[in-house]
């Protein structure tokens, strides 16, 4: 994602597999029809959006991940996005970035750029994750900045954002943040789980939403152009 050399052998062979960001999917539109998934991965978010009948564009900078997600997707692009060139001839009704801007060099920069492609009322959907997450700051507490190969100490991010300072991604003159959700809330409430799942999960939600910066694992931003 990093336009030199170095940062393309470090992505060409790398795979990013989950079960699909649920959180950013929600704030697609029912009527949101052609979709780009920028870092598309191996094509997990655009795997649910098909079954929603999207058509979906995925970009993503490893080979062997568009390899995959060709599979998946109705076209997959392998380009840089803060290159000036990325290859796109369509608008979009939505512009996905999942877990991609703490990758990049100057992401609010290559946002700006993205809404270039967007349609009259397109919005750009971000998630980032929030390094202020209570286990990440237990896990500083102890002294322990282990890089690891995924997650929110992914050895390849560049950016570290929390729920009170992801508003900088958008500090461009063209875009508004339009909504800001916590995402993936979760309170230390260990034993209870298994025995109280439902109950836990209204605590979660609940409180959750009160201590945002504190118990949510990642932020959602859903930007729109200014007219």
């Amino acid at each position: 994602m990093i336009g030199n050399s170095f940062t393309k052998e470090l992505y060409n062979n790398k795979v990013y597999e989950n079960k699909g960001n649920s959180d950013v999917i929600e704030q697609v539109a029912d009527e949101a029809k052609v979709i780009l998934d920028v870092g598309c991965g191996a094509g997990d978010n655009a795997r649910i959006l098909k079954k929603s009948g999207k058509y979906v564009t995925g970009i993503t900078i490893s080979n062997d991940e568009a390899s995959i997600a060709r599979e998946i997707c109705d076209e997959v692009i392998i380009a840089n996005i803060e290159d000036d060139d990325p290859r796109l001839t369509k608008k979009y009704d939505a512009i996905i970035l999942s877990h991609v801007c703490e990758h990049l060099i100057h992401p609010s920069v290559a946002i700006s750029k993205l809404s270039r492609y967007l349609v009259e009322n397109g919005v750009i959907i971000i998630a980032v994750p929030n390094t202020a997450y209570y286990k990440n700051r237990l896990k500083l507490l102890k002294g322990d900045w282990t890089m690891n190969e995924s997650g929110p100490f992914d050895k390849t991010h560049l950016h570290f954002y929390s729920y009170r300072s992801a508003d900088t991604l958008c500090n461009e003159e063209n875009l508004r943040i339009v909504k800001k959700i916590p995402g993936q809330l979760a309170m230390p409430l260990w034993p209870l789980r298994k025995l109280l799942p439902g109950f836990c999960k209204k605590i979660d939600n609940s409180l959750g939403k009160y201590l945002p910066n504190l118990f949510s694992q990642q932020v959602i931003l859903v930007l729109g152009i200014i007219k």
